[in-house]
């Protein structure tokens, strides 16, 4: 029962996070963790692992600390999963 509420939180932070940004992204540069964190109302862990999986994903991309994290101009990758 609680892996399901944590898939379920997962995902719904995930669509939060995705329409804010796309919403506040400028020249596609998305606003700071901090900002991010304030305005959805969740902690820096949960913000940072859900980044994590977008970046893996490519829906967005970390350029150096001082640049930022911007949204991908390109198609999202696939994720694939291998059956053995």
């Amino acid at each position: 029962m609680k892996t399901l509420d944590k898939t379920s939180k997962k995902t719904e932070l995930r669509e939060r996070f995705i329409s804010y940004v796309k919403a506040n992204a400028i020249d596609n540069r998305i606003p700071t963790v901090a900002q991010i964190r304030r305005d959805l109302g969740v902690t820096n862990y949960m913000l940072l692992n859900c980044m994590n999986e977008l970046v893996k994903e490519g829906v967005i991309y970390r350029k150096s600390r001082k640049e930022g994290t911007f949204l991908s101009t390109t198609r999202p990758k696939a994720v694939i999963g291998l059956v053995l």
